[in-house]
């Protein structure tokens, strides 16, 4: 997938399972123009970066950043180790709770909102179960 690019990805993550993921989301959206930058970063970093941008002092799992310019890629910067806290606070697998967060991301970037209104949280929350469980029913996943 040439318009997705990956960095700092952990070598514990599977590149192939997450850019699945993302296609997953194209797919269902019928969109084909698509570029993203998925960022793994740390958790003191999203946590400065929730504070600057959101007005929280908290740790996140996933920050997402729209770019204006149509064409640019958006930026999805995830941190690992808040993926992997909230997979055991909600016992599920690292792997299927880090592909749900790429997917939450990707939506994000197609406009989807989930904190301005329940309808709206709704909708993209079914959209994001619809995908992941579309991922996982691909053979090979």
């Amino acid at each position: 997938m040439d318009t997705v690019r990956f960095f700092h990805l952990p070598k514990t993550v599977g590149r192939s399972f997450l850019e699945k993921a993302v296609k997953a989301v194209l797919v269902g959206e019928k969109k084909q123009d698509f570029g993203a930058n998925i960022v793994f970063v740390p958790a003191s970093q999203i946590k400065q970066l929730s504070a600057r941008y959101l007005k929280r002092n908290l740790v996140t799992d996933i920050l997402t950043f729209r770019q204006e310019q149509e064409k640019s890629p958006g930026d999805i910067l995830i941190c690992l180790k808040q993926v992997r806290t909230n997979a055991r606070i909600f016992n599920q697998d690292p792997k299927i709770e880090l592909a749900r967060v790429v997917i939450h991301g990707v939506l994000h970037l197609f406009g989807y909102e989930d904190e301005k209104g329940k309808t709206k949280a709704l909708t993209m929350e079914r959209k994001q179960e619809k995908y992941l469980k579309a991922l996982l029913c691909q053979k090979g996943s």
